[in-house]
């Protein structure tokens, strides 16, 4: 009995320290060019429905969101034109104004053999013009030959009203991406002279292999668009619902998420919304798809959506040894902003930042010395966090037009904001 006890307790230890090694990586490193600017950066922020933008002005002029998908929350031109001045470019859900088969406290109106289809179309289009796109049909579940036809009746209204030939209209938006179906929707649209201006889907996956996938198909799909479905005329791909419910309030999930999306080369992306878990919808509590609470005060998601906004303006060439850490980097004419998020499995004991050509970049060149701050974001899940937690402050020295900071104790899934400013 004591030899079993010893066995056991041996196998227990080795256990339990070979979890803490895989829990750990000693080194990563980043390397940044404050001379190379990437082309054709994209802005992924975007949004789905509200209850009251307006409320949400403050944070809207802080994350300044691309594209906010609405529909049965839009309520009033004012909200069109309130989005227009902040440079969101609405994108309006045709299906959630015409209504649903499954929504059995109304009485449901076939689209093919009523006329209520051309009313609602002619009456939005009327209010809407082309400030909108229109996406036509979110999630259909018809029958695939049902859902073509309504596609297309609805596409024809649009066109036939005056100035409908400049219309953007937006679709499939299918549930998942499958190309099969998606070949299926384009030939449609080739052989019944259906313009799509806007290719859409909603995008679930996440995860090293599958953001991989996920740029692969894209790439795939650009070929295609580019060559046999020409004519069918798609300018923009957004995916118009992305960040799956189990990653929605984890800041480096979302980046990672951002960044392969921005990689891919699509034009631009809404965060999706969910139930949390008191039962609520965030889609529908002012929330801006959960970044929020129901109080409107900022969970660690909401800076995620910030920091990723600061790395839009003057980003600057950032590569990561490691595909699970996550560095964006930008700066204006004082500060230098590094964003770091670690969305690997494993706590990292060093990553070793080295930015160069400081010299070269017009803005920084005039400094010698700088002050670095670096901030936590922990993943807060449904808490609020109110302000980014202040890890050091130190002076830093150029070198060589070179700046070296290794830093050490990087959390798995915690988002990292270092701000290199001048002196």
């Amino acid at each position: 009995m004591i030899l079993f006890r010893k066995i056991f307790l041996f196998l227990i230890f080795n256990q339990l320290v070979f979890v803490s090694c895989q829990s750990k990586k000693e080194k990563a490193s980043i390397d940044i060019d404050l001379s190379v600017k990437p082309s054709n950066i994209n802005s992924m922020s975007g949004f789905l429905h509200y209850q009251d933008i307006k409320t949400l002005d403050s944070d809207i002029k802080k994350l300044k969101p691309k594209y906010w998908r609405i529909g049965w929350s839009f309520n009033s031109m004012e909200e069109i034109d309130y989005m227009r001045k902040n440079n969101i470019t609405p994108i309006m859900v045709v299906s959630d104004k015409y209504g649903y088969p499954y929504e059995t406290h109304k009485k449901w109106e076939d689209p093919l053999k009523t006329d209520k289809l051309v009313v609602l179309l002619k009456n939005m289009y009327q209010q809407m013009g082309n400030s909108v796109i229109y996406d036509i049909w979110n999630e259909s579940s018809f029958e695939e030959k049902e859902f073509f036809s309504i596609f297309k009746k609805a596409h024809d209204i649009i066109r036939s009203q005056p100035g409908g030939d400049k219309a953007l209209i937006s679709g499939p938006s299918y549930d998942k991406y499958d190309p099969k179906q998606i070949d299926r929707f384009l030939q449609f649209c080739l052989d019944n002279n259906v313009r799509l201006d806007v290719m859409s889907w909603h995008e679930w996956r996440y995860g090293d292999k599958e953001f991989q996938d996920i740029k692969k198909d894209i790439a795939e799909l650009k070929v295609i668009l580019s060559n046999r479905y020409a004519k069918v005329g798609v300018k923009k791909i957004i995916l118009n619902e992305v960040v799956f419910a189990d990653i929605q309030f984890n800041p480096t999930e979302i980046l990672q998420t951002l960044k392969s999306l921005e990689e891919s080369g699509i034009d631009g992306a809404c965060k999706a919304c969910w139930e949390e878990s008191n039962g609520v919808s965030n889609c529908n509590n002012n929330s801006m798809d959960g970044i929020l609470d129901q109080k409107g005060k900022p969970r660690s998601a909401w800076w995620a959506y910030k920091l990723y906004n600061l790395s839009l303006q003057n980003r600057v060439r950032a590569h990561s040894d490691e595909s699970n850490l996550i560095p964006f980097v930008s700066y204006d004419d004082k500060n230098i902003h590094l964003i770091v998020a670690n969305n690997s499995k494993y706590n990292i004991n060093q990553v070793r930042i080295s930015a160069k050509n400081l010299l070269k970049n017009k803005d920084l060149k005039k400094y010698k010395n700088f002050n670095l701050k670096v901030y936590q974001i922990p993943n807060t899940g449904e808490n609020v966090l109110l302000e980014p937690k202040l890890l050091s402050s130190k002076q830093m020295k150029l070198t060589n037009n070179q700046l070296i900071y290794n830093l050490t104790d990087t959390g798995s899934k915690t988002l990292y904001y270092l701000v290199l400013s001048g002196k």
